[in-house]
């Protein structure tokens, strides 16, 4: 008798494309889950960094007194490269609050008798254009920033409503509250974190501004301080009628560097109908978060608010002293 023996079938050219369609399913169905899972790492790790830097904020004022300026700048003086002392160095915001997290030693590295970019009389150039650890920059910027020394949080020192660049089209469309026209530079309009202005060739129009918890009349948890604003100097978004894909602007990278006295913003843009933020990242609210930015407010808390937010929401949010009912 013979023996039978047990033969196994290989694949037919069907099966194989069947289980490899399977595989290309089960791909195709993983691959957003692992991009969410991704995104949210990147979101939380943002929202740690600027929660620290908010509560380094609030540090700041609870040492000091006041808050510490959106910026420090002053006017109607030249450079420092005669040699002498100006009256008020030009700094970020952000230097005064290095201290208050961990960043102690890149401080005291820092002379604030001179400007921020000097490089003659102090080695603040060098000093301040270089990474801190990636403390202010989001995970889920687009662009790799740490080699640009640039900063993705921002502080909005008012909200504009009266010219060519402000929301003055969604008061007259009746999407905005005018505050019965009120004017575009009154205190209502302030943001929390203001400008340390000493003009020195006006001293009558001086503005030393010390914002403390007391001029916050909206309540610190309705007011916001520090807005994402990310990738610069790479535009992304939509501006001056071009739309913008990640592009290197070169002319800006100074501009947004972390010491930068000028890495401020107004609010004073908006896309669509009414459409508060992620309109462009030149200088307004921009995120790479899926339907939204983080922000923080005045009492130390991060929150997502979303694209659909309405403009009256968002407008009394930045403002500190703005009068609109609690939202």
């Amino acid at each position: 008798m013979k023996r039978l023996r047990h033969q196994t079938g290989a694949f037919t050219l069907v099966e194989l494309l069947v289980v490899i369609a399977i595989i290309g399913i089960l791909v195709a169905l993983l691959l957003p889950a692992v991009q969410a899972a991704r995104e949210a790492a990147r979101r939380s790790q943002c929202q740690n960094n600027l929660k620290n830097l908010t509560l380094a904020a609030i540090n700041f004022e609870s040492s000091r007194g006041f808050f510490g300026p959106a910026t420090q700048a002053r006017e109607g003086a030249p450079a420092t490269n005669s040699g002498t002392k100006p009256e008020l160095a030009r700094h970020n915001g952000l230097t005064m609050l290095l201290p208050y997290f961990e960043q102690g030693n890149k401080f005291q590295s820092i002379d604030l008798d001179w400007d921020w970019n000097e490089n003659v009389m102090a080695d603040n150039e060098d000093q301040t254009k270089q990474d801190i650890g990636g403390i202010l920059i989001c995970p889920s910027s687009g662009v790799v920033q740490e080699d640009r020394h640039a900063t993705d949080y921002h502080a909005a020192i008012r909200v504009d409503v009266s010219g060519s660049d402000s929301l003055e089209p969604l008061i007259d469309d009746g999407l905005l509250d005018g505050k019965n026209d009120t004017p575009d530079l009154d205190p209502a309009w302030d943001g929390m974190l203001q400008r340390d202005i000493l003009n020195i060739s006006n001293p009558i129009s001086t503005d030393r501004r010390r914002v403390s918890p007391r001029h916050v009349t909206d309540g610190l948890s309705n007011t916001w301080m520090y807005f994402e604003s990310v990738a610069k100097p790479f535009m992304f978004g939509f501006h001056d009628g071009e739309t913008h894909n990640g592009e290197e602007n070169r002319n800006k990278n100074n501009r947004f560097r972390w010491g930068n006295y000028n890495t401020w913003m107004t609010i004073n843009d908006f896309c669509g109908t009414s459409q508060m933020m992620n309109c462009n990242n030149v200088n307004q609210p921009f995120g790479f978060h899926p339907g939204g930015i983080l922000i923080s407010s005045a009492d130390g808390t991060v929150r997502f608010y979303t694209e659909d937010i309405d403009p009256n929401i968002f407008v009394a949010k930045v403002t500190m002293a703005g009068g609109e009912l609690p939202r």
